[in-house]
């Protein structure tokens, strides 16, 4: 018996999840936009709010704040990126700065466009308002489709030698399915 007749289920199994592998890398190629409030919160100034003549109005104002933050998950870039909110914030804050465009629908919904997205770029817009709410996000959208609402929670960080780790166990547990499903095969072809 030759070395490859020897071995050709070990073989099999160990390239098998290679090739799974990089047929799914060259076949992504999706816009994947996804977007969290990452931060809401609202503060009590003790100050008073004044009017023209210095009269009180309120014995104390709210300062609302909120974050949202929007990233590519996908491998393409994400192109004229539309954030519609249910009307334009007092305050407006985009960061990293950059140039986007401001528009307004017919209903006067506040409309941020955004040329691109690179993929794993995230955006995040501030919104600040005083002594008012704050307005919704009503829609992210882009040219090819939709934005997702992404939920968010706080997990502790995971050292890379742990993931690394995980990763090895994962890829060692898929060769010993793949070298299962040939020893299998090969068993049932084997009987008369």
């Amino acid at each position: 018996m030759s070395f490859w007749q020897e071995h050709f289920k070990e073989i099999c199994s160990f390239i098998t999840p290679l090739l799974i592998a990089g047929v799914k890398y060259l076949l992504r190629g999706k816009v994947k936009l996804r977007y969290i409030v990452a931060h809401d919160f609202t503060f009590l100034v003790n100050e008073p709010r004044l009017d023209a003549q210095g009269n009180v109005l309120q014995p104390n104002q709210m300062v609302h704040t909120r974050s949202h933050v929007l990233k590519n998950f996908g491998s393409k870039s994400a192109e004229k990126v539309r954030v519609t909110f249910n009307y334009k914030p007092q305050y407006l804050n985009v960061w990293p700065p950059r140039e986007f465009e401001q528009r307004f629908d017919d209903n006067r919904r506040y409309i941020m466009v955004i040329d691109n997205l690179m993929p794993k770029e995230p955006l995040t817009i501030e919104a600040l308002s005083i002594n008012a709410q704050l307005p919704d996000v009503l829609s992210v959208r882009h040219e090819s489709g939709l934005g997702a609402v992404q939920g968010m929670s706080i997990y502790p960080a995971v050292p890379k030698w742990r993931i690394g780790l995980a990763m090895v166990a994962m890829f060692l547990g898929a060769m010993t399915v793949v070298y299962w499903l040939i020893e299998l095969g090969m068993y049932v072809a084997a009987k008369p």
